[in-house]
């Protein structure tokens, strides 16, 4: 059987097609390795075993509390103390921090003042009424 490639017009016997392949694959299982290749990679065998190992739990994140509470004062000032531990429970209502209550009372003392300027001009006001209702009459 004859085997034509079209390119060259040539035509070539099967059977030589086969020995060449033959030829080919016999020369590529040799017994050792060619001569100017590398030599083969050194292998170590170890044998596995059981063995007692530590455990170490340390790893590195960041945490964050399930939990935030904001503890906000009510009204502004200056802070003397704080009256509660870090981190501590508190009961509702307890008293957190102590301001300084020098501003406070100032603005309690012009309120009353301001409070009495308004009652003296309630009583004069009441006064003129009083002076002026007859004379209409």
């Amino acid at each position: 059987m004859l085997l034509s490639f079209p390119f060259s017009g040539r035509r070539i016997p099967v059977g030589a097609l086969v020995v060449a392949a033959t030829l080919a694959v016999l020369a590529a299982c040799s017994n050792g390795p060619a001569p100017g290749s590398m030599p083969p990679t050194p292998v170590t065998v170890v044998e596995a075993g059981v063995s007692a190992m530590p455990l170490d739990l340390s790893y590195s994140a960041r945490t964050a509390g399930s939990r935030d509470v904001e503890v906000r004062a009510r009204v502004s000032g200056i802070l003397e103390q704080r009256l509660y531990s870090e981190g501590a429970y508190v009961k509702a209502g307890a008293v957190l921090f102590r301001i300084d209550p020098a501003p406070f009372a100032a603005t309690v003392a012009r309120a009353r003042a301001e409070l009495a300027v308004a009652e003296a001009r309630f009583v004069e006001a009441g006064l003129n009424r009083d002076r002026v209702v007859p004379l209409a009459a």
